[in-house]
C-alpha cells in the first residue's frame, strides 16, 4: 500500500515496514516513532546517468544522493537501515530496547544526535558513535 503523507506529519509505526520513495532530490523534515518491531527503509536514489567522455569513447558514471534536510528517529524494539547515496543535514535517533540502526560509508551525515541504550546496535561508522550517548 502507497500512502503520501503531507510533510512533519509524524509517522508512527506499530509492527510495520516503511519505504522512503527517495527519488526525488530533495526531502524535507521527516520524523518517526517506529514500535514492536517496525522497520524504515530509506533507500538513495538508484538513478546513474551515463555520459560521453571528451572523447567520445568512455562513459562516465555519475551517482547522484538523495538529500533529507532533517530526520528525526525514535525507535522502540525497531530496525532502521540508511541506504548508500543519502545525504542527510541532521539526524536525530533514539534508539531504545533492541532496536538497529544500518548504515554505510557511502551515506553522509552532517549533524548526528542521540541516544542509543545498550541493548541496541549501532551497525554504522565508528566515527559516527561519538555523537551518541
Amino acid at each position: 500500500m502507497d500512502i503520501t503523507l503531507p510533510r512533519a506529519v509524524p509517522i508512527i509505526a506499530r509492527g510495520t515496514t516503511i519505504t522512503i520513495d527517495s527519488s526525488t532530490v530533495a526531502l524535507g523534515a521527516m520524523n518517526f516513532q517506529l514500535f514492536n518491531q517496525a522497520s524504515l527503509y530509506a533507500d538513495g536514489d538508484k538513478t546513474v546517468q551515463l555520459q560521453k567522455a571528451n572523447d567520445q569513447s568512455a562513459l562516465k558514471l555519475d551517482v547522484y544522493k538523495t538529500v533529507f534536510s532533517d530526520i528525526s528517529i525514535n525507535a522502540n524494539n525497531a530496525f532502521v537501515r540508511i541506504g548508500d547515496h543519502i545525504n542527510i543535514k541532521n539526524l536525530k535517533v533514539d534508539l531504545n530496547g533492541q532496536s538497529t540502526i544500518n548504515f554505510s560509508e557511502a551515506v553522509s551525515i552532517d549533524t548526528l544526535s542521540g541516544h542509543i541504550s545498550e541493548a541496541s546496535v549501532f551497525n554504522a561508522p565508528y566515527r559516527y558513535s561519538k555523537f551518541l550517548k
